[in-house]
């Protein structure tokens, strides 16, 4: 009242004081007495509107106050108790399984921890941590209202204008002798949560007790800083409220209620309670509709979602919201961005999203009204709908929102949502929002994104953003990103510079990355033909007792020395690497000491280093170990044992293993005179448009049907014997594939720099 009136009350008191003053000024005139005053009243009176419109449009807006949410509050607009609200009432999504939504509460394995938490009269924040649709809210909701039943419940709006301090003082306002208040907290963003941090830090209102639930997700990335993760740590309880336990799962497979998703249950890992029980058929019919409008309805819906999903520090505004319309309505019909949108199919999108429909669907926007103006609010399903990656409704975040932040933010609220963008794959929006220097901005951040440019194949690009990295002097990151030059620069030629940064990388000292360096200089010296200076910097990284680049280097050192013919030595650095027990090198290892006593014609310790690179499980080595002991059982006349490898290897879909598998079963089933069998095969391998195997297996099954092949058994096996039919190829060469922008996969009978 005071903020929107104010300025007309002020103007009405200066009219009046005009005309007091020019009646007084009156008095001394001679002549035309009633002509002045009527002038002077006139005058002060357009004045006085003036002053008033000029002061009304200038004046900052009152600041927004705190609103209750809807159904939360009684008869005289006080909050009511908790035992008198629902969880849905809380924001639990309706359950599919119930008439009304509210189905029966299934037990979780953080019942127990929430139950202690909420007797802990020390620390009075809660905060429940889950990925999107893990059942948080339900979880916090049951036993809250076990524990603290007799307590008001506030929840407010969240609206960004509107500091948490002033929900927590709001909430205490309705604490009595008889009540305290649970101030709730639904699905927190990023800067609530930091505010939360700042909140718990110091002591909270007597009797106000804060409950909030978080989506994980939040918590990736740098938008959170780690100082306000510590404060929640140091002074509130979090509680984690995962993927579905193992008696948890046993508990809604023997639930009558829920008897259809027994087959779901027994197929799939990590299972979210929320994506089991949650039906989004309504909204996802919503926005699968064809109908006239469909385009205007699915631009709207998808820009309040988005604004929801990025989380900026700004109200969504009927201003803002209608430009975003336009953008995205021009953005979906793949027209112009500044393509003329009718203003009228805007309001009726509107006007419709905030309809529900209550047999066919909810209501999809909330739209809110204080002195400030109207702003809007998404359905919280359809921002899950929206990142579901099983759901063919989903949608990544349009770049017109990407855009609009990027002009109309900055310093740090640009680069938070740089970091957004990065959370959710957007990589050439983060590069767009990261690319500015009004703030500090996190050198992990520009990591990633020089990683992914030269993903891209963007050198040029990654090598500035990595140079930018250096520059910020980060004593984990800088080292790190002149790794990441030195693969770079060695990728492209430049040897010497290669060199270069990968030597200041270990005059870092770093704990990792000079390891890393160290390892990859030997790589370096080994392909350049430096076979000496690649033995000492493989030594030196084994010296530093590194976890992953000491195997690393012990592995690499027994490819080495096996190429330069130094068998034995071979042997003994990969049974060091063994000895690590190294997830990835220990396999490794042992795949290539199958190979090395295949080789040296010391058959039973070919197979059985084979067999322990089997039973490892190593989705790479494994697969290799495969067909390496087909290959030998089919040497050793053992066919029947042999079939049973190669088949093996095929149902690992192993993308190179499994084609040569087939490939060698078609050769397999040919000698042994199954010549249809052996069309089948090499029908397999050609199908799976390997570019290795499937031109091999053309070429085989050209010869079979040519009746070539015939003559060439005969003629390969006079001169090589059985093993003219073995793959020839048991040392695979794989192409490199990048890894964290740093090293690259390699070969079994090269150097591994996949560090």
């Amino acid at each position: 009242m005071k903020a929107r009136w104010g300025p007309w009350v002020s103007s009405g008191a200066l009219a009046l004081l005009t005309v007091v003053v020019g009646v007084a000024t009156n008095q001394i005139q001679p002549t035309a007495p009633d002509a002045t005053t009527a002038l002077w009243a006139a005058g002060a009176v357009v004045a006085a509107a003036a002053t008033g419109l000029i002061t009304h449009k200038t004046a900052r807006p009152a600041q927004p106050e705190p609103h209750l949410w809807e159904g939360l509050t009684g008869p005289r607009g006080r909050p009511r108790l908790l035992t008198e609200v629902t969880p849905r009432a809380l924001g639990a999504h309706p359950s599919r399984y119930a008439d009304e939504g509210e189905g029966p509460y299934l037990a979780r394995a953080a019942d127990a921890a929430l139950a202690s938490a909420l007797a802990d009269e020390t620390r009075r924040t809660v905060l429940v941590c889950g990925p999107r649709l893990a059942g948080t809210t339900r979880t916090l909701a049951q036993a809250a209202r076990s524990a603290l039943g007799q307590w008001r419940v506030a929840a407010f709006v969240d609206d960004p204008s509107v500091p948490l301090a002033d929900m927590i003082t709001a909430a205490a306002e309705h604490v009595d002798r008889d009540h305290g208040v649970v101030l709730w907290l639904e699905r927190l963003t990023p800067e609530r949560f930091v505010e939360l941090a700042q909140a718990v830090a110091r002591d909270l209102p007597t009797g106000v007790r804060i409950l909030a639930t978080l989506d994980s997700a939040v918590l990736e990335g740098a938008r959170v800083p780690e100082p306000a993760r510590m404060q929640i740590e140091d002074h509130a309880h979090r509680i984690d409220v995962g993927a579905l336990t193992g008696s948890e799962l046993r508990d809604v497979a023997e639930a009558d209620l829920y008897a259809d998703l027994r087959p779901v249950l027994e197929a799939e890992d990590d299972v979210l309670l929320g994506r089991l029980l949650v039906s989004w058929t309504q909204i996802r019919d919503a926005l699968s509709d064809q109908g006239e409008q469909a385009t205007s309805r699915i631009a709207l819906v998808r820009a309040v979602t988005d604004w929801q999903r990025i989380s900026p520090p700004r109200r969504l505004n009927t201003i803002v919201l209608d430009y975003l319309y336009r953008a995205y309505r021009n953005h979906l019909a793949g027209r112009p961005p500044n393509s003329p949108v009718s203003a009228s199919d805007f309001r009726a999108a509107l006007k419709w999203a905030r309809t529900s429909e209550a047999a066919h669907r909810p209501r999809l926007v909330d739209e809110y009204k204080d002195a400030s103006g109207a702003f809007y609010t998404a359905h919280p399903l359809l921002a899950a709908l929206a990142e579901d990656a099983e759901e063919p409704a989903a949608w990544a975040v349009a770049d017109p929102l990407w855009r609009y932040a990027d002009m109309y933010f900055d310093g740090d609220q640009r680069r938070d949502l740089g970091y957004t963008a990065l959370r959710l794959g957007a990589y050439p929006a983060a590069r767009r929002l990261l690319n500015h220097t009004d703030t500090e901005i996190d050198p992990a951040a520009l990591t990633r994104i020089a990683q992914w440019l030269a993903t891209e194949g963007n050198v040029e690009a990654a090598h500035i953003w990595l140079r930018r990295v250096i520059s910020t002097e980060h004593p984990d990151e800088a080292p790190r990103a002149m790794v990441g030059l030195g693969v770079l620069e060695y990728e492209q030629g430049n040897t010497e510079t290669a060199r270069t940064w990968l030597r200041r990388v270990i005059t870092t000292q770093h704990p990792d990355e000079a390891p890393r360096a160290m390892s990859n200089l030997g790589i370096l010296e080994e392909q350049q033909g430096n076979t000496g200076a690649a033995r000492t910097w493989y030594h030196h990284a084994i010296t530093t007792q590194h976890p992953d680049h000491t195997p690393r280097a012990m592995y690499n050192l027994g490819v080495l020395e096996k190429q330069q013919g130094n068998t034995e030595t071979a042997r003994t650095w990969y049974h060091h690497a063994i000895t690590t027990q190294h997830p990835d090198h220990t396999p490794r290892a042992m795949y290539n000491l199958g190979v090395l006593e295949k080789q040296q014609g010391n058959t039973e310790t070919a197979r059985t280093w084979y067999h322990h690179a089997i039973t490892t499980e190593h989705p790479e080595e494994a697969p290799s170990a495969m067909v390496g002991l087909g290959v030998l059982e089919y040497e050793q006349g053992n066919t029947e044992t042999a079939h049973t490898w190669l088949r093996r290897v095929i149902t690992t879909e192993h993308p190179d293993e499994a084609p040569r598998a087939m490939s060698n079963l078609g050769i397999l089933e040919y000698e042994q005179g199954n010549t249809e069998t052996a069309h089948t095969w090499y029908h397999h391998a050609i199908t799976t448009q390997h570019p290795d195997h499937t031109p091999r297996a053309e070429s085989l099954l050209r010869e079979l049907e040519e009746g070539v092949a015939e003559r060439r058994s005969a003629e390969h096996f006079a001169r090589y014997g059985w093993q003219a039919y073995a793959d020839p190829a048991l040392l695979r060469r794989r192409e490199p594939v990048r890894d964290s922008g740093a090293d690259s996969a390699q070969d079994e009978d090269e150097p591994d720099t996949s560090g």
